[in-house]
């Protein structure tokens, strides 16, 4: 922690893979034309303070970095003893009205710097100390209208994966706690909300939970942003991978169409992206992280707010978090994170992982061996007649969808296939990608992509047996790689277009 307000770590939830989701309601917001509920939206420029430490000189001394302004549209939700919180990106608590504003004012005295908010981005100042979140609810009262059974299966959801992570409940109470989440009930919002991390002072250490803003995935999200995580949609490199349909975004309740641009208005802001400096953005873009907007949200119609991009795959609504979501967070707790259920490995504390979070196959959500109940082919577990399991019934991925090894055919790529459903299947630094363009031998091929510009490190570049490229639409500079080989190498020329990484093989097909 430091001893700014409400600090807040800009932190991006990567992941390779999407876990088993559920159906959820979605929320009635969809597809209007603007937000239901009549926000005064107002956009102000805020300052960000730089990602990088200051700088030690040879005196010892330290170089302060430049600060970096974000241009941010906000409303207000009353909080608890009716204090106006603010909001920002569609879901976040930022901080009290007048700690924004205070902040988006110029800094012309020393008092005034002191006193000034800026948003933090270091990246272990407001984690929840020991990795226990303590929370207690409003009231008896406010766990009523579905929020309490939400809030359970959205804990469970994380926990599942996370085993050493604790949720430490306290009694009741509409006092506000400096180190205590309180969960505040909402109605009629179509929204929940909640601060980055552990929120530096009472205030800002509210969660506002609706009893109709989709549930336990929705609550899942928030405590994703709890945790530590941003929205995955606002990376900087965002646009290799999804592209941002401002007229299809929501307009301002006066009916002033949204600006997506660096310089946003309305809530087009929910959509820009952030400055290169702003955040840790290491590791691969991952369009299926619980923390990433679906296509529709916030969205007017008749078209997405978000696409995704050839090869890309499509955002999905709020359920579960996935591998990575989790190993993002393990990476803020890095002092108490054992393990990962659901990675793949399974490590101390798990007595078997099958690559998921599902019940019923014989390794349980909390990675716990089940009673036996016959082979189950897809579960990621080679039992009985099984001659192997890689975690799915896809065939042409080297494993049948009935648990058969199959011979690869003539002509498939000479780089391995991937298993999507297995977070190990590829190195932190790649992302398990569906082909485009496949036909029907190869309808369901994954295989490990580099980002944008980079190819497998430590390997040559001509050597087709480790990384290819392909002849795939917009996405002819990317390299693709066996599973489990790291891409931190920068390609000689790193454009992202049909030249870019040329000096990687290209082949004819992988599938």
């Amino acid at each position: 922690m430091i001893s700014s307000p409400f600090a807040i770590a800009l932190l991006s939830a990567l992941s390779t893979s999407a876990l088993a989701q559920d159906v959820e309601n979605p929320l009635p917001a969809a597809n209007l034309t603007s937000d239901p509920v009549d926000r005064n939206l107002t956009t102000v420029e805020i300052p960000l303070d730089p990602s990088i430490p200051d700088v030690p000189s040879f005196t010892n001394e330290t170089t302060p970095q430049a600060e970096i302004n974000q241009t941010v549209s906000y409303f207000v939700a009353e909080g608890i003893d009716s204090v106006p919180l603010a909001i920002i990106h569609g879901d976040i608590i930022l901080s009290t009205e007048s700690d924004l504003l205070l902040n988006a004012e110029p800094a012309n005295t020393t008092e005034h710097a002191i006193a000034r908010r800026s948003l933090s981005i270091f990246k272990y100042q407001n984690v929840w100390p020991g990795g226990v979140v303590k929370y207690k609810w409003q009231s008896e009262a406010a766990k009523g209208a579905g929020r309490l059974d939400a809030w359970t299966e959205a804990t469970k959801r994380w926990t599942d994966m996370l085993p050493w992570l604790k949720f430490e409940q306290s009694p009741p109470s509409d006092v506000l706690n400096d180190d205590v989440l309180t969960l505040v009930p909402t109605t009629g919002q179509f929204a929940c909300f909640s601060p980055i991390g552990k929120a530096y002072g009472a205030g800002g250490n509210q969660m506002m939970l609706d009893d109709n803003c989709g549930g336990a995935g929705t609550y899942a999200h928030e405590l994703g942003h709890t945790l530590g995580l941003y929205h995955e949609h606002m990376r900087p490199d965002r646009d290799d991978y999804v592209i941002i349909h401002c007229d299809a975004v929501w307009d301002s309740s006066d009916g002033t169409p949204a600006d997506c641009s660096q310089s946003c208005s309305g809530y087009g802001c929910n959509f820009v992206k952030l400055d290169p400096a702003a955040a840790d953005w290491s590791g691969p873009y991952d369009s299926l992280s619980l923390m990433h907007y679906a296509p529709y949200e916030f969205g007017k119609g008749p078209g997405p707010a978000i696409e995704a991009r050839p090869g890309v795959p499509t955002p999905q609504a709020h359920t579960f978090p996935t591998a990575l979501d989790a190993k993002r967070v393990c990476e803020l707790y890095s002092e108490q994170c054992t393990n990962v259920c659901g990675d793949g490995v399974v490590t101390a504390g798990e007595e078997c992982d099958d690559g998921n979070n599902k019940d019923g196959d014989g390794c349980s959500a909390s990675c716990k061996k089940e009673i036996p109940g016959g082979d189950v082919c897809g579960d990621g577990i080679v039992t009985g007649a099984e001659e192997c399991d890689d975690g799915n019934t896809i065939n042409g991925d080297g494993c049948s969808s009935t648990c058969k090894k199959e011979t690869p055919n003539p002509g498939t790529c000479s780089v391995p296939t991937c298993n999507p459903w297995a977070a190990t299947s590829c190195d932190i630094t790649t992302t398990c990608t569906a082909l485009g363009g496949a036909t029907s031998g190869g309808i369901g091929q994954h295989l490990c992509a580099c980002r944008h510009g980079y190819r497998a490190s430590s390997y040559a570049a001509g050597d087709d047996t480790v990384q290819v490229r392909l002849p795939w639409t917009e996405q002819g500079g990317r390299v693709f790689v066996k599973p489990g080989v790291v891409c931190d190498q920068l390609c000689d020329d790193w454009t992202l277009g049909k030249d870019g990484c040329k000096e990687v093989k290209e082949v004819a097909a992988c599938y």
